[in-house]
């Protein structure tokens, strides 16, 4: 998949997307299909893991339905990285048009406690969008791993949009804790996207399997009195998004921050719920395979 991305975001592609920005969208998401289902018959190999990490983890879905959601996640992916690529430069534009957002409320109610507040999500959707979205109203922090010559194009975009990033390959951990307390204290907006996967990671459970997770918003939560307000993001139709925020969490009502694991634990209970509501338009299906630790080891 990142080979994928690096094909579209190198050499001649970033002069040919412009003039691309101007054909009709009707026509713009025909050509996004096409482009899909060439990738997902000449992908051999990755249509078959995706397939085959869907049916290990989506075990109550039939056999003809993890096909279908297997080809919507080549042309979901596709319409992403045309949306990125393309489309994004005109959201300042069009975005009354581009998102439906229900909940959005809860961020303000909390806010107004004065504590800050982090919007936890899984990376279903354009994930890109639902974090410009926010810092259009808020101001907003998060974090991302910038450190592939891949993504980084990607990221580039959005940064040069002003949306500001921690670099997580390239800041220390301890000063990216230390500016996300102090934006948090400051009453600001923290948007972290939990289902990475990282070696050096806390142990966690996801999907009921051993595995490793940031712990970032558990501790940020646990040791500031932080709320926690779950986002799921999606489209919902051609290039229309949906945007869901709901109740927020308060983990330091539950759990103590020596019990930082259980805390991690029941917010990946959330996202794995967030990934089954849209399963075609989560972004790891390429490689949540090598995330499962042994759990036969002593």
């Amino acid at each position: 998949m990142y080979e994928w991305i690096q094909k579209v975001t190198s050499g001649k592609g970033p002069m040919v997307y412009r003039w691309l920005h101007y054909i009709p969208k009707p026509l713009a998401l025909f050509f996004c299909y096409c482009i899909s289902q060439i990738l997902y018959w000449a992908s051999s190999d990755l249509r078959k893991l995706v397939y085959s990490n869907m049916k290990e983890l989506l075990t109550e879905k039939p056999s003809k339905k993890l096909h279908r959601l297997t080809r919507s996640y080549f042309y979901q992916m596709t319409v992403v990285l045309y949306e990125i690529l393309i489309e994004s430069s005109s959201l300042d534009k069009v975005e009354n048009n581009k998102f439906d957002v229900k909940g959005e409320n809860y961020i303000k109610q909390e806010l107004d406690q004065g504590k800050g507040v982090i919007i936890f999500t899984p990376h279903v959707g354009n994930f890109f969008y639902y974090y410009w979205y926010l810092t259009q109203r808020y101001p907003c922090l998060t974090v991302a791993t910038m450190g592939s010559s891949e993504l980084r194009p990607l990221y580039s975009i959005f940064e040069n949009m002003g949306c500001r990033a921690l670099d997580y390959d390239e800041v220390p951990a301890v000063e990216i804790v230390r500016q996300l307390k102090r934006h948090l204290a400051n009453n600001g907006v923290v948007f972290l996207l939990g289902d990475f996967w990282r070696p050096n990671f806390p142990p966690a459970r996801f999907f009921g399997r051993s595995t490793r997770t940031p712990a970032g918003s558990a501790m940020l939560s646990l040791e500031g009195k932080v709320p926690i307000i779950p986002m799921l993001g999606y489209r919902k139709k051609r290039f229309k998004h949906d945007i869901q925020f709901y109740a927020p969490v308060y983990l330091y009502q539950k759990w103590s921050p020596s019990q930082r694991s259980q805390a991690i634990n029941e917010l990946n209970e959330w996202l794995e719920e967030m990934v089954k509501t849209k399963p075609d338009q989560w972004f790891y299906w390429f490689n949540v395979n090598e995330r499962w630790e042994n759990e036969n080891e002593d």
